[in-house]
């Protein structure tokens, strides 16, 4: 494959993992399967990742969803709804970056392997997303 070929694919590969313009439930819902299908190849080890990268994509997927959860009108604030709502954009924002970067870095990753097995189970891996975000 070209330099030209390869752009072209990593191109598609990072389109087809873009995930916009979701309302806050399917937001959380979304961020919840990608973090346990990277959980699940983590422990596997499957998928290497930086331990803090991987502890902040899980810590902001999670703050995020609570912050959600906490707005809700049913459930008791111990803060202002405005302080809630400022909480929770700045967590999704956060976990929206640290997601782009796990999807550059697992398709950088299997651009660059030349190894069969893990190309074949990076490629499971970007699957995987793209059913989630496509779901």
């Amino acid at each position: 494959m070209n330099n030209e070929e390869q752009k072209a694919e990593v191109k598609q590969m990072m389109d087809s993992l873009v995930c916009e313009h979701l309302n806050d439930e399917k937001f959380c819902q979304f961020h919840c399967a990608v973090l346990e299908l990277i959980s699940t190849t983590v422990k596997e080890q499957t998928l290497f990742l930086p331990m803090d990268f991987y502890c902040k994509y899980k810590g902001f997927v999670e703050l995020s969803c609570k912050m959600l959860q906490k707005r809700q009108p049913d459930n008791q604030r111990d803060l202002p709804f405005a302080d809630l709502d400022d909480m929770y954009h700045c967590y999704r924002t956060q976990a929206e970056t640290q997601y782009q970067i796990l999807c550059r870095l697992v398709v950088s990753a299997y651009q660059n392997t030349t190894i069969p097995e893990e190309r074949e189970t990076l490629k499971s891996i970007i699957d995987s997303i793209c059913n989630i975000t496509r779901g």
